[in-house]
């Protein structure tokens, strides 16, 4: 009795293995689905190089494929491995749109992006100091520079900072202002200077300007900058890199990145009517793009201070 029990076990045994290798092989069985790729996003990491980030879809384990694209035209195509989810796009052109395309064998997600001038480590002080407060995006070489606030020509200052010492409307416990330059208008004496907004979400971000990824056009706010803010009140406590978003009067949009002080981690340096903001500045140049200008600038009205707190 004791052996016929083991035989019908190892003949129970070998029926359940037969009936897994059969489930197994099974054509009918279900097929395991790749996601899309999502979250695509990009930003401007100088005048010749986007840089991407991405999520992989559901089960994909496979290669991807990175193609960009000019007025319809593939330029590049780049295979990568499971591994990456982030990658530099090199030896794109200036005021060039372009179609960044990430595609896996569930489907492929697209964004629009331009390169844009990068610009590093400039200081600005504040006005009352005498010193070089005014902020020019597009200066020489196309590279943004600075100005004496003073003395500038209306046409050329797109931002300039200002402090509580030449304007007493100044609130923050800085006693410093990041503003455009309309607030320096002079109706008596003729004066229209040039009219600089900020776009309504600032961020704080570790990393600064190579930090930020976006899937923003900034269409919207480019055809009606002046519903944003005209002035950003320096806080006076620690922050991370505060980056700004803005559009010029001419219709070009920059991203401005204050710059923590190494030593206080607030984003002003100095003392006394000498404070000053160290800035990093990418601005895209080429008018007529949805990245980077609308066709015709809009005119500029003296308004009343509307400051991002």
């Amino acid at each position: 009795m004791k052996k016929l029990t083991t035989v019908l076990s190892s003949l129970a045994l070998a029926a359940a293995g037969a009936f897994f290798f059969a489930s197994c092989t099974n054509p009918s069985s279900p097929a395991v689905t790749v996601g899309a790729p999502t979250n695509l996003e990009a930003l401007s990491k100088d005048a010749n190089t986007i840089s991407i980030k991405w999520t992989r879809g559901a089960n994909d384990t496979a290669a991807e494929s990175v193609s960009v694209a000019s007025n319809g035209t593939t330029t590049s195509t780049v295979q990568e491995p499971a591994t990456v989810t982030s990658l530099d796009l090199t030896t794109l052109s200036t005021g060039t749109v372009y179609t960044i395309t990430v595609t896996s064998s569930g489907g492929s997600v697209s964004i629009p992006w331009m390169t844009a001038v990068r610009t590093p480590g400039l200081r600005l002080y504040q006005f009352s100091s005498g010193q070089q407060s005014g902020l020019q995006l597009n200066g020489p070489g196309g590279h943004a520079a600075v100005v004496s606030a003073a003395s500038a020509n209306i046409s050329t200052m797109d931002f300039y900072l200002e402090d509580v010492e030449h304007d007493n409307t100044i609130t923050t416990s800085s006693g410093l202002s990041f503003e455009g330059p309309q607030f320096l208008n002079d109706p008596s004496k003729g004066e229209t200077w040039r009219n600089s907004y900020f776009q309504d979400d600032q961020l704080y971000v570790h990393g600064g300007l190579d930090s930020t990824y976006s899937a923003t056009d900034f269409s919207t706010f480019l055809a009606n900058p002046s519903a944003g803010h005209n002035s950003y009140d320096i806080p006076d406590v620690q922050e991370n890199d505060r980056v700004l978003t803005v559009a010029t009067q001419d219709g070009n949009v920059a991203r401005i990145d204050i710059v923590p002080d190494a030593t206080t981690g607030k984003l002003y340096s100095g003392s006394g009517t000498n404070k000053y903001i160290t800035v990093n500045v990418s601005y895209q140049p080429i008018a007529g793009k949805p990245y980077a200008a609308r066709p015709h600038p809009f005119q500029g009205v003296r308004e009343p201070r509307n400051s991002v707190k």
